[in-house]
């Protein structure tokens, strides 16, 4: 979590809260020009809510954040609403879960994209052009034939690359993907991954990649930020975290994926018991009452997160140990 000179966007202890309950608690990290960061962690941990505020979308659902949170050289949770629309779309853009709710289902996909562009400075003239090389941006079978269809003729994967073309349209230095591939199946999944690592590559633009799957994160991710009841419990670079976790919470969701090496007999391995209630939170270790290496001092004073390796923070107090995924 180094804040060099090439931080795009930095958190430093951010909290988030709702109804005055803090539903994240204390986050930070960076995102580097470039870097493609994976927040992993079951329903419930604050990865959306994360990235709200990263889009500064929180005061629509009456939350407030504190803390630090900034893109480049301006203080996310100073903006206005009028700043936030220069920043919205042009700096960091956003790719939503649902296609199929994020999409007006009464226009035609061409009328939404070239919508999006006129928003953005383009022509009113050079609007159709404009959305068709986005449709061709994101390998859009037949450009001209999908814009002048309406979502709902189109399948799962189509309508997750027009979200995805409304999300680069302002050509974004960041980009921010809330669960993009939720509900396709897996060859899908894998081709709208790939298209979406190729125009990080090819643009420089980062990406934040908010995803239940760790398969994913350790495919297309540089940097991991694993969050558990609002609090971040692991971070660092994908190949150090997956090679030697320090965080039992981090271990145990590896050990829930699915493995081809048990696909005989292959049962699925899920975590005991559930994270605690917002605003119910234990005293100590928030993971304290479902890991299996619990002490007594796990539940006394909470753990603060700590740098065990350049780059890699743990908040555990087996994190000079290791676990074994």
């Amino acid at each position: 979590m180094d804040a060099g000179s090439d931080v795009l966007l930095s958190a430093r202890e951010l909290v988030i809260r709702a109804g005055g309950l803090p539903i994240v608690d204390s986050v930070s990290f960076t995102v580097a020009q470039g870097e493609r960061l994976g927040i992993v962690g079951e329903t419930g941990s604050g990865k959306s809510i994360t990235c709200r505020a990263v889009l500064g979308a929180l005061r629509r659902k009456g939350m407030t954040a504190s803390g630090e949170l900034r893109y480049r050289d301006k203080d996310l949770l100073a903006l206005d609403d009028r700043k936030w629309r220069q920043i919205r779309g042009r700096e960091i853009g956003f790719i939503p879960q649902s296609s199929l709710n994020s999409l007006n289902p009464v226009m035609r996909v061409g009328q939404q994209l070239i919508e999006t562009v006129r928003l953005f400075g383009v022509a009113k003239n050079d609007a159709p052009e404009r959305a068709e090389e986005l449709m061709a941006a994101v390998q859009m079978p037949d450009p001209k034939g999908v814009l002048a269809k309406y979502p709902h003729e189109l399948s799962g994967g189509m309508r997750q690359r027009v979200m995805i073309a409304l999300g680069i349209a302002g050509e974004p230095r960041l980009l921010v993907a809330d669960e993009p591939t939720t509900a396709l199946d897996v060859t899908v999944q894998r081709r709208l991954l790939e298209l979406l690592t190729g125009l990080c590559e090819s643009t420089g633009m980062a990406l934040i990649l908010v995803t239940h799957d760790l398969g994913v994160v350790s495919d297309v991710c540089d940097s991991v930020l694993v969050m558990y009841a609002g609090q971040a419990m692991e971070t660092g670079c994908t190949e150090s975290l997956f090679g030697r976790s320090r965080h039992p919470y981090t271990a145990a969701l590896m050990q829930a994926r699915p493995s081809m090496a048990d696909a005989a007999d292959f049962r699925l391995r899920g975590l005991p018991g559930r994270p605690p209630a917002v605003g119910a939170w234990p005293p100590g270790c928030r993971f304290a009452d479902r890991c299996q290496f619990c002490t007594d001092q796990c539940t006394g004073e909470p753990p603060a997160i700590v740098e065990v390796e350049p780059g890699h923070h743990v908040r555990c107090v087996l994190r000079e140990e290791g676990i074994d995924a």
